[in-house]
């Protein structure tokens, strides 16, 4: 799971939170670059959400924005796996 927080300020930073809580899990269900790439999907997921904030292109429509960010998600692991596996 992740999180991103943005500041009440702009004097204050940002606050992205991703778990592997479940790592081991995902391990045991799905292999090493499986669950590897989840955590990173999950980062990237977050760091999508900051990008919005910093463009200041934020959705008032959260499921809007959060369909953007799927979006961009697919595209860019989708570049990094075949960059890089």
């Amino acid at each position: 799971a992740g999180q991103f927080s943005a500041p009440h300020s702009p004097f204050d930073k940002a606050l992205i939170k991703v778990t592997a809580k479940d790592f081991q899990y995902l391990l045991a269900e799905l292999g090493r670059y499986d669950a590897e790439l989840n955590i990173c999907r999950i980062l990237l997921h977050e760091v999508i959400h900051y990008q919005i904030w910093v463009e200041s292109t934020w959705f008032i429509d959260v499921e809007a924005e959060e369909k953007r960010v799927e979006e961009l998600e697919d595209k860019h692991i989708n570049l990094f796996i075949e960059r890089y596996m």
